[in-house]
This record gives C-alpha cells, structure tokens and sequence, in this order.
C-alpha cells in the first residue's frame, strides 16, 4: 500500500486543535522552524484530508503514524525550513521501530527510507531491513541488508544473521510454498493433500487460539516443516529445542510424525508466540511468552511437570525477579534449568489466568506494547505488588501439589 500524502476517498479534515496536536506530536517544538513555516503548516492542516480508518479506535493509532510521517516529509521538502538532519534520522528510525513492532511493515520501510536518506550509515535500519525482509521470505534482500549493516557497524549479532540467512538459503532448496487459509506453509517431499491436512490441523489450532485471546493476526503466518537435522543446521540452538518462532514459525515435524499429538503440541506453542507477539508489539518478556505457549501447548498434550514438582518440594523455585527477567533462555545449554524456567513460567500463567482472567493478560500485554517498564506494565493490569504476587503464587503452588508440602 502506498501512502499518499493528500487523499480524497473517505477523507476527514483536521480541525485546528488536531492541527496543533499532531504538531506536538511530531516532537519537533525544539527544531528550527520558520514561524512562516508554522503558519503553513496550521493553514495546511485546516484544509488537507486524510484517509479515516473504517473503525476509528482500532485505525487512530494506525493513522496518528502515518500523519506523522507524512508531515516530517512535508517538512523536510519544503524551503526554506531548516532542520536538524540527525535528529530527524533518529525519528525517522524511531517510527519505523514502532511501526515494525505493530507489524505494519510498509509504514516501517517508508520510515526506514525516509532515514537513511538523512544518514545512510545507520546500520540499524539496514538491520530492521534485514529482519523484516527475513519474515516475509525474501531472503536474498535479507543478506543484502545485513551485509550493509554489518560493513557499517560489525557485530556478532549481525554475523550471525548473515550466517543463518545463508544457512537457509541452502536449505531452501526443494521447498515448496502452499497458501493455506491463515498460513503459508514451506516444506518438500510433501504433496498438495498432504499439506491440506497440515492446514487443516493449523487452522483448527488458530481458530482456538483466536477464540483464546480474543484476537486474531491479520496477517498469514508462515510455517516451514524440516527433518531434524535440518531445523537443528538452520538455528543452532540447543538439542532441547522442539520447535522455535523467530518471525516464521519453524517445526522440526517429519522426525515426529505431521499431524501426531505433539506436532500439534508444538505447533500451538510457537503458534502462540506470534499471537502474543502482535498483541504485545513484539516486546512481551520471556517468561509470560513461554508462560502462554506452555499452557496452549498442555491443552493439545499434557505435561507432568515433574521438574516444577522437584522444586517446589525442595524450595529451589527460582526467585519472580529472576523468572521476569530471563530473556536468553533458549541458548541455555543447562536442559534441567530450561525446563524448570518454562514449567514455572507455565505455573505463574496459569495463576493469573485462573486469578484474573485472559482479560487482563490481554491488558498486561498492550501494557507491555506501550511501556518498558514492566514491572508497571504488570501492577496496572493486575493491581497487586509484584512482592505479594510471589507470595500468593508460591503459597497457590504448595496448595496444588499438597505432596511437595
């Protein structure tokens, strides 16, 4: 979708105070800026329109960005306007990150472009770049952009994602691509029928996701199936792993059978990580991540819990502020720790959901997508103190399994 600067369809004309609060908005009130060019602005503003989103408390936000970018460009074409060139390099960037957490990527590129046209050495946009073209599968735009970000500004992060990208451009081959309802589904060696079956299984999944939360993401998800041996190539993570989510959902499904109870267990759970992705703009902390994941994942095939028993009954749970803020857990090389991490964070959800209802993990969640504060992110949906929290939740676990008491 391109966005025009003036539209005539479905417009809505600013009033002056709009005017002058999406000036605010802007952030520029320190910038250099003619009174003449304010005048204009103000005056523009009364008589431009704008494309009105159909449903005006879901669009606002949508539409809040898009006229602020369109006016930063406004600006920055017009003479006689003199302006910061960095400053507006970082706002540019800025945008594009909040636009890319709400997953409006086309919005996300225009900020982007908008960017490196003020500075063409900022290689975290080149790296943005890199990442959303890694999501939507263009992977040869992947490198290419990782490749300028790298030469720009070298780090083990960037090598890493240059190498992966070429990891999967080997593995891409023989892949097939399948658009099936809310999916794209990649695999080889499978016929069109049998990735109808995989749909149908995925899309039964989805919709009891998007009964869960309430929610659905607009946009189709991929899922790529690999033999073991090849998720395990492609993401190097640790032999624990059953399944990851990293933009794309990725199944290692052939080694246990497409369609069996713990495909569909693992499948749920990555599933549910792009669901709480959207929800959260891309910034819910790990352990309520895992936490939901776990508890859609023991819904398709129960777990015993055995390592949350253990610690429960030898008082070694790990502390809330060490649960909340673990965020590397899946390189964990320590199998008994990981699982204890993802069997506790399971536990906590399953507290607060019991407690308080998906309702206000809905809340936390957007509470999360505005703040990096957390810690107030979680005492604003839930009003409690994150002290008496730990201790509710360690007493409701002892309650529940009366044998580790």
């Amino acid at each position: 979708m391109t966005i025009l600067f003036l539209s005539l369809r479905g417009s809505v004309p600013l009033r002056p105070k709009q005017s002058l609060r999406l000036l605010r908005s802007i952030g520029w009130t320190s910038l250099a800026m003619t009174k003449g060019a304010v005048i204009l602005a103000l005056l523009f503003c009364s008589s431009a329109g704008y494309a009105a989103a159909a449903d005006e408390s879901a669009g606002e936000k949508a539409l809040q960005e898009r006229q602020r970018l369109e006016w930063k460009k406004f600006y920055l074409d017009a003479a006689g306007v003199d302006m910061p060139q960095t400053s507006l390099a970082i706002d540019f960037f800025n945008q594009a990150v909040e636009a890319y957490q709400g997953q409006d990527y086309e919005l996300a590129r225009e900020a982007l472009a908008e960017s490196l046209k003020l500075n063409a050495r900022n290689a975290f946009a080149y790296e943005l770049l890199g990442d959303m073209a890694s999501e939507e599968h263009d992977l040869a735009a992947a490198r290419e952009n990782y490749r300028k970000a790298y030469l720009i500004q070298p780090s083990a992060k960037l090598q890493e994602k240059i190498e992966k990208a070429a990891r999967e451009v080997h593995l891409d081959e023989g892949f097939q691509s399948f658009t099936e309802g809310h999916f794209l589904i990649r695999a080889k060696g499978k016929n069109e029928n049998e990735i109808k079956q995989v749909a149908v299984e995925l899309e039964r999944l989805f919709a009891k996701l998007a009964k869960d939360f309430g929610y659905a993401p607009r946009e189709a998800l991929t899922v790529t199936l690999y033999e073991r041996a090849e998720f395990e190539e492609l993401t190097r993570l640790p032999h624990w792993v059953g399944g990851v989510y990293d933009g794309k959902i990725r199944l290692p499904a052939y080694s246990r059978g497409i369609l069996s109870s713990q495909f569909s267990a693992v499948a749920v759970h990555e599933m549910t990580h792009a669901f709480v992705g959207r929800l959260s703009h891309k910034k819910a902390p790990a352990w309520i991540q895992e936490g939901l994941a776990v508890f859609m994942e023991t819904q398709a095939q129960p777990r015993d819990f055995m390592v949350l028993r253990l610690a429960v009954k030898t008082n070694s749970l790990l502390p809330l502020d060490q649960l909340m803020n673990e965020e590397k857990v899946t390189q964990q090389s320590d199998v008994l720790f990981a699982s204890l991490f993802y069997e506790q964070a399971y536990a906590l959800t399953d507290y607060l959901l019991q407690k308080y209802g998906m309702f206000k993990i809905k809340k936390m969640l957007k509470a999360f997508a505005d703040s990096n504060d957390y810690d107030e992110a979680i005492r604003t949906a839930f009003k409690i103190d994150l002290m008496k929290l730990e201790k509710k939740w360690k007493n409701s676990l002892t309650a529940h399994y009366p044998s580790a008491a």
